[in-house]
């Protein structure tokens, strides 16, 4: 399994995927690699936050050499979604997934206005 933190390009986010279905979002996060305990979920004010702390540490012997590595790092992506019913917001991991639903408030979206300019 790969590690998130592992990368040619020194990877330092995640990817993630945001749905809007007629009764919910639907959010997946790719986070390979990580234990629940290590992924924090939160929504406050209309923006969902997920993020995660990384401390790995391996140790490898071999013939004279010693290699000794460690990463340690925090990673972080926020969403503005609204017409939320937050107490009924649930999360999974499985399989180096996280997957957020945040079930539609089914309240009038604000309707937007076009404004002229003079």
């Amino acid at each position: 399994m790969r590690n998130f933190l592992n990368g040619s390009d020194g990877f330092t986010n995640f990817k993630v995927d945001v749905r809007d279905l007629d009764d919910r979002y639907e959010v997946d996060a790719d986070l390979p690699g990580l234990h629940r305990e290590m992924i924090d979920v939160s929504y406050d004010d209309g923006i969902l936050t997920i993020s995660a702390d990384m401390n790995e540490e391996s140790r490898t012997e071999k013939d004279n050499y010693v290699v000794n590595e460690r990463r340690m790092g925090r990673v972080s992506r926020s969403f503005s979604v609204n017409d939320v019913k937050e107490n009924e917001i649930s999360a999974e991991y499985k399989d180096g997934v996280l997957k957020v639903v945040l079930p539609k408030s089914g309240e009038e979206k604000k309707k937007s206005k076009k404004i002229d300019i003079r």
